[in-house]
């Protein structure tokens, strides 16, 4: 043990012999810092970046450097270095830009000479997009985000008390990151993370990706991420001359080249466009640096303003590539207002490397197991952008405090006070958490309380649960439900396990049973609030219920990357519920309620469900080809497919034990997303589905379709039909069913004066559905995004059955969902 600690200590004394330190600092013409200027070696992508502070960082072998600093909006600088035994401290100053505009006369009328560089620009962009075939290279990032005002209350919740107020003001989370990021074209990409630290969480990962620096203006479109559902236009795209004004503000050159510097002025408000500067190189019109913001008009998600700063590097006489790229992002919302700077510094680039076989393949994002356990002297040695004080007192506090903070005495004191309760449980439901031992127990609220139907009369609910996790991110879940129907005297339990046992794999058990009233369609078109409010005020009834004795089993698993499987079986004793009440607020006169059977107009005005038990087993397999995915070391993370997912669904009732049914069920579905740049967005969905044989099909195991009696639209828009009747259109033979939605991201709508401030959005769908008794089409069109979560849709449809309807429909939507729906029943 010793020699191997004599070896250790001397193998770290010999590289310390070996290498220095040369530190400094890096202002502008008033000494005021200049935050994530670049200093590199020259001829090389190896150097470090200036902190908050303007302070920089370098550990170099003995000998001579030619280092290069630079800055967006400043001269560039050469120094020359002599690295010996001892630290160095070079401190530079840099000074703006001398800009020129010698000769340069523009004329009323005439065009701005921006345009000659720009125009020249656009013709080289596709020649260094398609640069290089390949690369590899190490990135290092460090994000930070402040937290500089809060409100004193959030949706009825002090937060004070909550322990959100002014303490909380200050860094609320910063991360370090090491990776190894690697591209081939057309678009393979694989990045490992090498090294991870986030302050205040010792055994936690970040979630820094280079590919979220991927803001490449060599492409016609860029996209920003998470910022944005948008993507936006580049100042050098091929359409750009439509979007974009250009003022030359002048020149100066740069180790030899002519730098052009060129305002970039959207024509247009309401436009996904960029403003502020590109720089461009004369002669080989490629981009020298950018400084870009995407600004209010732009139509951020959640956020004011983003900006995006770039420096390209000379990686050998021919290619330059990104080797400094930071976005600061300004976020004022609902009281709270934060900023964020993310820096990500490329280096080591190796230009076409040779990739192995199958290098490439689903992993996109791999984080390895040991990233998170360098120690200090690992990042004094490797970080390119060193720490401000700020940094380095936020590391130490929340370090120290994490032991503390991850105690049991200490999460128990926040338990007892996060778990007060609070008027707002009352009505959305109480959560007590026990964070110690990672459970949640928690309980539906009073809006569980308002159900009434014709069938049970007045049915509050309540939904007791029960979460476990575990570190390895196993989850067990826990819930049992609760419903008394006061007009028919008949209670409802139904109890439920689900065990996620293996993360990795989204291996699971589920485990199902009990005697409850359900839904003829267990989609649950029409939402007990819903359907309590037109029982009550327009005296219709269109919720069908039946009681369900049954026990239920279903197992799911990946069996491989992008293939995923279910299998269940359940056995059901189905009884009939007829109508108890028929209590309205509305006169007789305009009281419209049916007879409690979904089949009841299809057999001539007399009852066909009588009850009956069916044995089912089901089969499902999801396919993601090519499907890509991130891997923590705890889990896994499949991310949307550039292909489409195919389904396959197979269901078959057994005539055996008593079950009564006999069937064969087979669904195919196809459904992708989709993007058509500035035009916006979409989703849609292909099905087709077939009874193989139908000797015996219940009345729940008819193939039902999500309709809509009412005027709040469906929530799931890709499975639904908003203008359809809920089951008078049922079927036991085939079924050909197809849904198209596009988001056009305020297309129209963001040029119109007022209206673009209100950030509304346009949307349109198509849905087509098709029996052997039914011909029917649906059209929409409408506005979403009004006060971020309601949208409006005139819809209209058209059938052999119903000739002409339409109407309009409004919805909470989250996400682009429909109507938010509350029930104690899921």
């Amino acid at each position: 043990m010793r020699s191997y600690l004599l070896c250790f200590i001397c193998t770290v004394h010999s590289i310390a012999a070996y290498s220095s330190a040369l530190t400094g600092m890096v202002t502008d013409e008033a000494n005021r810092p200049l935050p994530y200027a670049n200093v590199y070696i020259k001829g090389t992508t190896s150097g470090a970046t200036t902190n908050t502070a303007g302070q920089y960082s370098l550990t170099l072998r003995p000998g001579t450097y030619q280092l290069i600093f630079s800055y967006v909006g400043y001269l560039q600088q050469t120094r020359e270095v002599i690295v010996g035994e001892q630290p160095v401290q070079l401190n530079v100053q840099l000074q703006p830009e001398q800009i020129e505009l010698k000769e340069v006369v523009v004329t009323a009328g005439a065009e701005d000479p921006a345009y000659r560089v720009i125009k020249a620009a656009i013709k080289k962009r596709s020649d260094y997009l398609d640069q290089p075939e390949g690369f590899s290279s190490r990135v290092y990032i460090k994000g930070i985000a402040r937290l500089d005002s809060t409100p004193k209350s959030f949706m009825g919740y002090n937060l004070e008390k909550k322990g959100i107020d002014s303490s909380m003001l200050g860094i609320i989370y910063l991360s370090e990151s090491e990776s190894e990021y690697h591209f081939r074209r057309p678009g393979d990409v694989k990045e490992v993370m090498l090294s991870s630290k986030v302050s205040g969480d010792a055994n936690g990962f970040s979630w820094n990706k280079a590919s979220d620096f991927d803001f490449n203006f060599y492409k016609n479109l860029v996209d920003a991420g998470r910022m944005s559902n948008r993507q936006f236009i580049s100042p050098i795209s091929e359409t750009a001359l439509l979007y974009y004004r250009y003022r030359l503000v002048g020149t100066f050159y740069e180790e030899g080249e002519l730098i052009n510097k060129i305002e970039v002025i959207p024509r247009r408000k309401g436009d996904p466009v960029f403003s502020g500067f590109i720089y461009i190189v004369e002669d080989s019109w490629r981009i020298h640096s950018t400084d870009l913001w995407l600004k209010k008009d732009a139509n951020l998600d959640f956020v004011d303003s983003l900006k995006l700063a770039q420096m390209y590097a000379r990686v050998n006489d021919t290619l330059w590539m990104p080797y400094s790229q930071t976005m600061h992002v300004f976020i004022n919302a609902l009281g709270f207002k934060m900023k964020a700077n993310f820096a990500g510094i490329f280096t080591d680039y190796k230009i076409d490397p040779d990739f192995p076989a199958k290098f490439f393949s689903g992993e996109v994002w791999k984080i390895n197991e040991d990233a998170n356990t360098k120690d200090s002297l690992y990042w004094i040695s490797n970080r390119p952008v060193p720490l401000t004080d700020e940094e380095s007192a936020d590391y130490e506090t929340k370090d120290s405090l994490s032991v503390l903070q991850n105690s049991k005495p200490y999460l128990d004191s926040i338990d007892r006070e996060n778990n007060q309760f609070a008027v707002a449980d009352l009505v959305f439901g109480y959560q007590y958490y026990r964070r110690y031992t990672k459970t949640n127990y928690h309980t539906s609220g009073l809006l569980g309380f308002i159900n009434y139907n014709t069938v049970e009369g007045f049915a509050p609910g309540i939904r007791l649960g029960m979460d476990k996790r575990w570190e390895d991110k196993r989850l067990l879940k826990l819930s049992a439900t609760f419903r008394y129907g006061f007009s028919n005297h008949e209670p409802s339990v139904k109890f439920k396990a689900v065990y996620l046992f293996d993360p990795l794999q989204f291996s699971s058990w589920k485990v199902e049973g009990g005697r409850f009233v359900q839904q003829f369609n267990e989609a649950n078109p029409i939402s007990p609030l819903i359907n309590t409010a037109y029982t009550l005020f327009a005296g219709e009834n269109y919720m069908k219920l039946y009681m369900n004795s049954y026990g239920k089993a279903t197992y799911e698993t990946e069996i491989v990357n992008g293939i995923q499987l279910s299998a269940g079986s359940s056995y059901n004793h189905r009884t009939v519920l007829e109508n108890t009440t028929d209590y309205s607020f509305v006169s007789d006169s305009n009281i419209h309620f049916t007879v409690n059977d979904p089949q009841f107009a299809s057999c001539g005005g007399e009852i066909c469900f009588t009850g009956y038990d069916a044995w089912l087993i089901q089969l499902k397999a999801t396919i993601h080809f090519r499907q890509q995915y991130f891997s923590r070391p705890d889990e896994k993370i499949n991310i949307r497919s550039k292909y489409p997912a195919l389904t396959l669904s197979y269901q078959r009732g057994l005539p055996w034990l008593g079950s009564e049914v006999n069937f064969d069920q087979l669904t195919v579905g196809v459904e992708d997303h989709y993007k058509l740049g500035t035009f916006g967005e979409g989703d849609y969905r292909l099905e087709a589905g077939a009874f193989l044989t139908n000797a015996n099909v219940g009345a729940a195991e008819f193939q039902h379709f999500n309709g809509n009696q009412t005027i709040f639209a469906q929530a799931d828009r890709m499975h639904a039909f908003q203008l359809l009747p809920y089951y008078t259109y049922s079927t036991d033979q085939w079924h050909l069913a197809g849904h198209l939605e596009h988001h056009f991201h305020g297309l129209v709508l963001n040029h119109i004066p007022l209206i673009r401030k209100l950030k509304f959005e346009e949307v349109a769908g198509v849905h087509y559905l098709q029996t052997p008794d039914l011909q029917y089409v649906e059209l929409s069109i409408g506005i979403e995004h009004i006060l971020k979560v309601l949208r409006v849709d005139f819809v209209a449809a058209y059938s052999n059955q119903q000739q002409f309807t339409s109407g309009f429909l409004i919805g909470l939507t989250l996400g682009g969902g429909g109507v938010v729906s509350v029930s104690v029943d899921e």
